[in-house]
């Protein structure tokens, strides 16, 4: 049996075998409660995993121990492996005076799906409670942007996957989330600082492309980009020039999604109907 384990205040552990991973964490203040969470799960030979049990410990006393929610009932959920990020994860995510616990999970397959299921802790029910969200494609990274300490769900918009051009041919928009209080809430646009910057490497991208490539899904994401710092009009002044220049003509009957004025309609419709617009 394989054993993934996240401890606060103390240590954030992950047991492979006879191999550790271990990182520290600070002490929390006086009196707070100490929180666990283990991921175990069983191995073969063949790499295949099964057996997969989320713990969580408070102050010592197993409180959950169950397996992983499942987000349809022939998906089979495993930890990620420690090289992408930890499995498990006990962090201040909100304002409520105990931490909680991030288990991160993928359901394997060529794109989908990374998973986070977070759980918190109800004092008046006496449980934890359990929010699941499913990052798709490109999973997340907990990060820093100046929320007061807390960390954030920092991911990509994959709802544009083959939207316009190919999965590969796409650049995907930032999305950023914040936890609280059990929910989801997507904050990109307080972020305008890492919109930028990512609109600074599609515009790059953007110009080696042009002339040579596929460009519809990186006009896409530069147009969401801007979108998102109040720059829509600007963002479609780019792909008019686009279309004029022919850089978004048919190159291939093969190409999947949109081209020409057709492909400028849909993209101001889309963009509108996700919000960016």
């Amino acid at each position: 049996m394989r054993k993934v384990r996240a401890i606060a205040p103390a240590v954030i552990a992950l047991a492979l075998l006879a191999l550790l991973f271990s990182a520290s964490i600070a002490p929390a203040a006086s009196g707070q409660v100490r929180v666990q969470a283990d991921v175990s799960y069983h191995e073969n030979s063949e790499g295949s995993i099964n057996g997969v049990r989320l713990q969580i410990y408070r102050d010592g006393f197993k409180v959950l121990d169950r397996a992983p929610a499942r987000p349809c009932p022939s998906c089979e959920l495993v930890p990620v492996p420690p090289s992408y990020q930890a499995p498990a994860r006990v962090v201040q995510l909100d304002g409520t005076p105990e931490p909680e616990v991030v288990f991160t999970l993928h359901s394997g397959g060529a794109h989908c799906c990374i998973f986070a299921q977070v759980f918190r802790w109800d004092e008046t029910a006496g449980r934890y409670l359990l929010t699941v969200h499913d990052f798709q494609d490109f999973g997340y990274r907990l990060k820093d942007l100046r929320n007061g300490g807390r960390p954030l769900f920092a991911g990509s918009d994959s709802r544009l996957a083959y939207r316009f051009s190919c999965f590969a041919c796409t650049i995907y928009p930032p999305r950023i989330w914040k936890y609280s209080d059990g929910r989801f809430i997507d904050v990109t646009p307080a972020y305008p600082g890492e919109v930028r910057k990512h609109l600074a490497r599609t515009n790059r991208f953007y110009r080696r492309a042009r002339g040579d490539g596929d460009v519809r899904g990186i006009l896409a994401t530069l147009v969401a980009d801007k979108c998102l710092l109040g720059r829509c009009a600007s963002g479609f002044k780019v792909v008019r020039r686009a279309i004029r220049s022919g850089f978004v003509r048919r190159r291939d009957r093969y190409e999947i999604g949109p081209h020409g004025d057709r492909y400028l309609r849909e993209l101001d419709r889309f963009l509108s109907r996700l919000g960016y617009a």
